[in-house]
């Protein structure tokens, strides 16, 4: 459980940053927002991914985006801001795990082949035993 809930708190912060680059870089409009809006923006769709994902990073989440949004309008608004951007970033993750699916697919499918090679193979020397 410890090893699921560290792993599932690395990559809720690596999401996290990653949506601080893509929310605050420096030609964004949101840019100059204060720091509080951007921490309860960047957590909201660290959240959101990481719940896409199958990991419950409530507990964390809410207490974090509680202490920066110190409001919640600030936190209804941030979280009406992220939507595209946590929807962007599934769709790359989504992207980049279906070339992975592919490749263990054919890792599988020719594992199966061999399987059936080798059982063919018993097969055919139980019979010459015989």
């Amino acid at each position: 459980m410890l090893i699921y809930k560290n792993t599932s708190l690395k990559f809720k912060t690596l999401i996290h940053e990653y949506a601080h680059a893509q929310l605050h870089h420096k030609d964004s409009d949101m840019q100059n927002l204060p720091r509080g809006h951007k921490e309860a923006q960047a957590e909201a769709v660290a959240f959101i991914v990481s719940k896409y994902y199958g990991l419950d990073t409530e507990p964390y989440s809410a207490g974090y985006i509680a202490t920066w949004a110190k409001d919640i309008q600030l936190a209804k608004q941030a979280m009406k801001e992220i939507q595209h951007v946590a929807q962007g970033i599934i769709q790359e993750i989504d992207e980049l795990m279906k070339e992975r699916i592919k490749e263990l697919r054919q890792i599988h499918e020719s594992s199966k082949d061999q399987d059936k090679n080798n059982k063919n193979e018993k097969d055919k020397e139980m019979q010459l035993q015989r």
